[in-house]
């Protein structure tokens, strides 16, 4: 018998999929993921608990307008923690050395003859930016 995925665990394990290869979540980012599990299934409750209030027109309209502002309430401090995550580590500077020797990996590539001509095209744009990003540099 499989046991049921409760809703936090169905985020997580979409939010684990969306992981490109050879990328693993940091330990903030696990700390943010446990936080997000707990506050999915909390969500599921709170959203069974206000549909069971709408659906009973002896629940006083308080009540529904309580359940209804905690549960976007909920919502939002989800949805700022899930954007917080960065999984394909788009926010995470490359340092300087780094970012030469991929210039200059780039470099020995133009020089070949062989390359064809979109390749070429592409690795000349790469280092073009490498350079105005180099040149952007604070530290140097």
């Amino acid at each position: 018998m499989t046991a049921r995925k409760t809703p936090g665990r169905r985020l997580i394990d979409e939010l684990n999929s969306a992981l490109p290869p050879c990328v693993v979540w940091t330990r903030i980012e696990h700390t943010t993921i446990a936080t997000i599990e707990v506050m999915a299934d909390r969500l599921a409750v709170l959203r069974r608990r206000t549909d069971t209030a709408l659906a009973d027109p002896e629940t006083p309209p308080a009540q529904v307008a309580v359940l209804a502002n905690a549960t976007r309430c909920l919502e939002v401090s989800m949805h700022g923690l899930i954007k917080s995550l960065d999984p394909e580590m788009v926010g995470q500077a490359k340092s300087v050395r780094h970012q030469h020797a991929a210039m200059t990996a780039g470099m020995a590539q133009l020089a070949d003859p062989d390359a064809d001509s979109a390749l070429r095209a592409y690795l000349l744009e790469q280092a073009r930016d490498l350079r105005r990003g180099l040149r952007r540099d604070p530290a140097r």
